[in-house]
């Protein structure tokens, strides 16, 4: 088990038809959101689980990335996310 708390960047990226959302860190990791709320909600859904699912595999969790490290492209912003796993193992 790991520590009760991650914060990983993600790197938001602004479309006609919404924002899509991936971490850098964490391959595969990857969501979507209609508006920026939503975008909100789905990165930290996405984060937990796919933390969570590396803890059950007993993988390793990368050193997140410094988020100043980052260099979003045009229409894209960087991002902090953090998620409660105490929380989430719970449920």
């Amino acid at each position: 088990m790991g520590p009760d708390r991650y914060i990983f960047p993600a790197v938001l990226t602004y479309a006609e038809d919404g924002i899509s959302i991936e971490f850098p860190d964490l391959p595969g990791c990857n969501t979507f959101g209609e508006g920026y709320a939503d975008a909100v909600a789905s990165t930290r859904d996405a984060l937990g689980g796919h933390l969570l699912c590396m803890e059950d595999d007993h993988g390793p969790i990368p050193e997140p990335t410094p988020v100043n490290k980052l260099h979003p492209g045009e229409g894209e912003v960087a991002v902090l996310v953090d998620v409660r796993m105490d929380i989430l193992r719970e449920e």
